[in-house]
């Protein structure tokens, strides 16, 4: 598995990522976060933009484990890349694929503008939330992905605000993977 190029950790807060090129990475991320599941980690007022991602795992994502504290006030903006695994992806249960629903971990607020490039596979965006504590304030706007061999990005999505600007083209299981190995 590749690294993360920009990885923002817990206890994180005010920090602006401008002006980064990253290759063969997981691009910018938050997280992990979550993990020991007793000592809550907080990421608040983070500002990436003007990236680019050349043939990275993910390119503007969120990972927790079912953990407890909280993520929010997030902006990916002015976001482009060329054959990315999955673009967007949003995982409560990083890693272990377990206990997904069992995450007290809040993320809310999240902003994805100006999102544009290829993706390996037909997948563009990747988000499973926590049952127990859904996403809320997720906003999208101006995403343009497509798959880099032709034909229509899938959209998987689940327990998130349907306000967010977003279409679903369908439901993210709980687990989804991080790293794709084909189309869905």
């Amino acid at each position: 598995m590749r690294q993360d190029c920009i990885s923002i950790k817990g206890n994180s807060s005010n920090i602006h990522v401008r002006n980064v090129t990253c290759y063969e990475s997981g691009a910018m991320c938050i997280g992990s976060l979550g993990n020991p599941a007793s000592t809550p980690d907080y990421v608040d007022n983070v500002l990436f933009e003007d990236i680019t991602a050349i043939h990275s795992c993910n390119a503007a994502w969120i990972k927790t484990y079912p953990g407890q504290g909280h993520v929010r006030n997030i902006t990916f903006r002015n976001i482009n890349f060329v054959d990315v695994n999955q673009p967007i992806y949003v995982s409560p249960c990083i890693y272990s694929y377990s206990n997904c629903d069992g995450s007290r971990l809040k993320i809310s607020d999240v902003t994805w503008e100006n999102i544009t490039g290829t993706s390996r596979y037909n997948v563009a965006a990747g988000i499973y939330c926590s049952k127990q504590t859904p996403c809320t304030g997720f906003k999208f706007k101006n995403i343009d992905i497509k798959p880099k061999n032709g034909g229509a990005a899938k959209v998987l999505c689940s327990n998130m605000n349907s306000d967010s600007g977003l279409a679903c083209t369908g439901t993210c299981p709980a687990g989804w993977q991080q790293q794709l190995t084909g189309n869905a």
